[in-house]
């Protein structure tokens, strides 16, 4: 191969016909075939005009250089630098090259070439020589031909360019449309169809980057013609697609129902169309639902060049209009020119359920890039009797035998989410014998807004969340405890009840992006309701104490899974002591269980299957702590079962905690002063009416076995339910008594000795004297 590096090129000129006057260096060059048999010669074009570091390959016996020049100048200078390269070497160093290695191929037909597959990355088309500057007097086509219904799309790539010939002076700076009329000579011709080149899509000429064009059909010739003579040129490099489905032409020359998109967007065409093109797309809803669009208009930082073909009555270059489309006719609501210069967002909503919007071109467009606006348009119900700036979206549903079951999405009317932030509420209410349970089907977040996994397991993350940097949706249950605070994206459905027969549920979003309600792909909220019989009876409560029975009636034949909840409700400062004394559940611990979970936590406190049933007795995980620091005054008991065999006997005591911490200081440590009866434990208290009741109600511990507040000793010194703490008060009693008696012994048996000691004394000391 050879490679000629023109490393400075002066020599004539280009007219405007593209020949070259003045002077001229001609380029022939000599070929045989692979026997050695065939010889061709050839000239292969008469380069002039001034250029610098441009290089030509060619794949040739010999190179024969003739220099020309009418008039030698001493500026007529030309400067070669020429190397001779192996084939291999050759191919390494300029990858890509489509000159024919085939001599005996004439090159005129060598370079039209049939492309009926791509791969994805697409195929590469180049003008011969390139990344050399071509050769002249020659003409390539290239056939491109894919399976019906699909499109062809060229260029659009970064490395898509072309440097072929030169365009007219006067039209430097005329619109593109105009500047593909004016390559006389070296220029790029695109063609839609393959055999009778009917229609030309673009041409290029100049120098600058193919722009994306598509194709309405599935086959184009791309076609390349070089004069004999011109200035030495770089080619073309062009990026071929394969469009395996027709692009969707944003819905323009489409009818558009609600049935199919409840919303969506409408964008200008994005490939070539040409001059006088004009579509139409029909918007219709439902009856009762009307149409809201948004028009978005984005001017491009560019000046307007003056365009000496465009006729002086057209007033627009492209123009959309929006049509109230009612069955009689049609009425203007609003339309835009491309040639008025400014960024616009405007709002429309139809009278009726129908609007139509019309696109119209008078000068076509090479790439489709000449006018861009989006149109996002939305059906909506219309019960509200308009579109309002701040919608309501607090709603009451109610379950009955005719509806038990609810599918609930949230934020249905995505117009809400224009607003800056939404807090929304969602009641759902049963009979009074029924309870709810709600199935998550699909929860979707702003994920810049939504929270991690760990947090999104703690419940209270709503009460605690007071900066409102996440969006949540909160399950309030019947006496508006939070059963779930879900803060998460998830597609897995979760099951969750109710202990009454309302749930509520409430939407907090608190920073929302604008232009959210465009991307159906956020804030989706999806839910399955269903109001069922409560087979799980009610409690037996009462001030301190309560208890549960189940069941407590004999379970329906066809009811084959359990899965019930109560919740109790213990007074302040109060915490549960629950002792069992029957229950049987089925072998299987991961589907059979009793569990015990304070009301705003997600994971219990204590669970138990048939595998440690060994305790008849629950206490609190921070029993012993003073004060039972507790998290909630409530628990929540649940039985599962996956059969109907489970039966169990629970009753419930709230006891007092009989140390306590200071207010003034959290490490000092008091004893309660309500403390009305001390348990053994040394932890607890409890009423003074529970003592001697009947049943046992201190924690049992390891006292178990022992009657406790049940004592005989306790109860028999009981004569009302008024009763003595004979903990220490009939100990020290009995202690005082026996003490006094005691001392006032000594104190006489003193007295009467000092007497008898003084008279003997006395005596003594006369008798000595």
């Amino acid at each position: 191969m050879f490679e000629l590096n023109f490393q400075y090129l002066d020599l004539g000129r280009v007219e405007a016909n593209g020949s070259c006057s003045g002077g001229y260096l001609k380029i022939i060059e000599e070929t045989t075939d692979e026997l050695r048999v065939l010889k061709s010669t050839r000239e292969i074009g008469r380069f002039c005009g001034k250029t610098k570091s441009n290089t030509l390959l060619r794949f040739a016996d010999s190179i024969y250089l003739f220099y020309y020049s009418d008039y030698p100048k001493k500026e007529n200078q030309v400067r070669i630098r020429t190397s001779v390269l192996p084939k291999l070497i050759a191919e390494d160093r300029f990858p890509g090259l489509t000159h024919s290695m085939n001599p005996t191929i004439p090159e005129y037909v060598d370079c039209d070439k049939l492309i009926q597959s791509c791969s994805k990355t697409g195929c590469t088309i180049t003008s011969p020589g390139f990344p050399g500057s071509y050769i002249r007097a020659i003409v390539c086509r290239y056939y491109i031909s894919f399976n019906q219904g699909s499109q062809i799309m060229i260029g659009g790539n970064i490395l898509d360019e072309y440097d072929v010939g030169t365009m007219e002076e006067n039209c430097k700076k005329c619109d593109r449309n105009v500047q593909q009329t004016q390559c006389r000579n070296d220029r790029i011709s695109v063609f839609e169809g393959r055999h009778d080149f009917t229609e030309e899509i673009v041409r290029f000429c100049g120098k600058g980057s193919i722009p994306k064009v598509v194709s309405r059909g599935n086959e184009i010739v791309i076609e390349f013609y070089a004069s004999q003579d011109g200035r030495m040129h770089k080619g073309f490099h062009i990026t071929v697609h394969q469009l395996l489905s027709k692009i969707d032409e944003t819905r323009l020359g489409k009818t558009i129902k609600s049935e199919n998109h409840l919303q969506g967007y409408i964008r200008p065409i994005r490939h070539w169309y040409p001059p006088g093109y004009s579509t139409e797309a029909w918007l219709i809803g439902k009856p009762s639902e009307k149409v809201w669009i948004q028009v978005h208009y984005k001017v491009k930082d560019e000046k307007i060049l003056p365009d000496p073909y465009r006729k002086k009555e057209e007033t627009c270059k492209e123009k959309w209009s929006i049509y109230e489309a009612a069955e009689i006719g049609k009425e203007l609501i609003g339309s835009h020119c491309s040639d008025n210069r400014e960024n616009i967002i405007r709002s429309y909503s139809s009278k009726s359920n129908q609007l139509l919007i019309e696109f119209e071109s008078v000068q076509g467009s090479t790439d489709g890039t000449s006018s861009d606006f989006t149109l996002f348009f939305l059906f909506y119900n219309d019960s509200s009797g308009g579109v309002p700036q701040e919608p309501p979206c607090s709603e009451v549903f109610h379950l009955n035998s005719t509806q038990p079951r609810l599918s609930l999405i949230l934020l249905q009317n995505r117009l809400l989410l224009r607003a800056k932030s939404l807090s929304c509420s969602y009641k759902i209410k049963a009979n009074d014998n029924e309870r709810l349970r709600l199935t998550t089907k699909r929860i979707k977040f702003d994920p810049i807004r939504q929270c991690s996994s760990s947090e999104n397991n703690k419940n209270n993350l709503c009460s605690l969340n007071v900066n409102k940097q996440y969006d949540t949706i909160k399950l309030l249950d019947s006496d508006g405890d939070i059963i779930k605070c879900i803060c998460l994206s998830s597609t897995i459905s979760t099951t969750y009840w109710t202990t009454g027969s309302e749930i509520k549920l409430l939407a907090d979003l608190t920073n929302i992006y604008p232009n959210s309600f465009k991307d159906r792909s956020l804030y989706q909220f999806e839910f399955e309701i269903e109001a069922l019989e409560n087979n799980c009876g009610v409690p037996q409560e009462s001030t301190h104490t309560g208890k549960i029975v189940f069941p407590e009636k004999q379970l329906h034949s066809s009811q084959h899974e359990i899965d019930c909840f109560w919740k109790v409700e213990l007074p302040k400062t109060y915490q549960p002591v629950f002792k069992i004394s029957q229950l049987t559940l089925d072998k299987y611990c991961k589907e059979s269980f009793l569990s015990f979970t304070f009301s705003g936590e997600s994971e219990p406190y204590s669970r138990l299957c048939n595998q440690n049933q060994n305790s008849n007795e629950v206490l609190p995980s921070h029993w012993g702590e003073p004060q039972f620091e507790s998290r909630s005054s409530k628990v929540i008991i649940r039985l599962r079962s996956i059969r109907p065999t489970a039966r169990f006997v629970l009753k419930w005591t709230s006891v007092a905690a009989r140390w306590l911490l200071s207010s003034n200081d959290s490490k000092t440590i008091k004893e309660n002063d309500e403390c009305e009866f001390r348990c053994k434990d040394g932890i607890s208290c409890i009423p003074k009416y529970l003592v001697c009741d009947g049943a046992i109600d201190c924690p049992q511990g390891s006292y178990l076995g022992e009657p406790l507040d049940e004592a005989p000793e306790t109860c028999l010194l009981i004569t009302s339910r008024d009763y003595i703490n004979i903990n220490w008060t009939i100990p020290v009693l009995i202690f005082t008594v026996i003490l006094a008696t005691i001392l006032l012994t000594i104190l006489c048996c003193k007295k009467s000795r000092d007497v008898n000691n003084v008279g003997v004394s006395t005596f003594n000391e006369k008798h000595y004297l």
